[in-house]
Parts: structure tokens; C-alpha cells; sequence
């Protein structure tokens, strides 16, 4: 169980995109980057719609994770992945988390 309140078959929930949603975003984050740290904590610490989960980019958790990923790009580029699949990099991360 995902601690997430469950939402009826048809009801679109408020992270809903069309028919379906967005339950939560992985984001991969340069963990040697004193900026992308900061982001990391300020980011935490602000009210989320949709849930961050955080995992240092080029990590073994992220290698495990996201097999099919460029993870050399993801140390260059903030790299967010939705529960979706879907992939967001640079700006469209950014906008993802915000």
C-alpha cells in the first residue's frame, strides 16, 4: 500500500492529466553539486501535489531503478521520472518539480 488515498475507477484525482495521473516523480539529482543539494533541500521542504522522491543521479539506486536511462546525461541535466514512465530533462525537470 502506498500510504496514497485511493482514488474510484473514473474520478480523476487532482494530479490527473487526461485519464490518468501522476502518483510520483523520482528526481535524479547531482549529489556532488553544492546548487543541486541546495535544490534538493528546498525543494523538501516545500509542499508537494505530487510526491518527490530523490535519488543521487549516476547512483547504483539509479542505475537499478531506470536501467534504460543516458545516466552520464543525467549528471549534466536535472532528470526527473515520473511513476508514469515518463522522463523529463533541464527545464522540463525543473517545471516538473516546481
Amino acid at each position: 500500500m502506498s500510504g496514497h488515498p485511493a482514488v474510484p475507477a473514473g474520478d480523476a484525482g487532482p494530479t490527473a492529466h487526461g485519464g490518468g495521473g501522476t502518483g510520483g516523480l523520482t528526481v535524479l539529482y547531482d549529489a556532488h553539486c553544492p546548487l543541486c543539494r541546495a535544490a534538493r533541500r528546498w525543494l523538501a521542504t516545500r509542499a508537494q501535489l505530487v510526491p518527490l522522491e530523490f535519488v543521487p543521479a549516476g547512483s547504483v539506486e539509479a542505475r537499478r531503478r531506470f536501467p534504460g536511462l543516458d545516466h552520464d546525461a543525467t549528471l549534466r541535466d536535472l532528470t526527473v521520472v515520473a511513476d508514469t514512465g515518463e522522463v523529463y530533462a533541464g527545464d522540463g525537470a525543473w517545471f516538473a518539480c516546481l
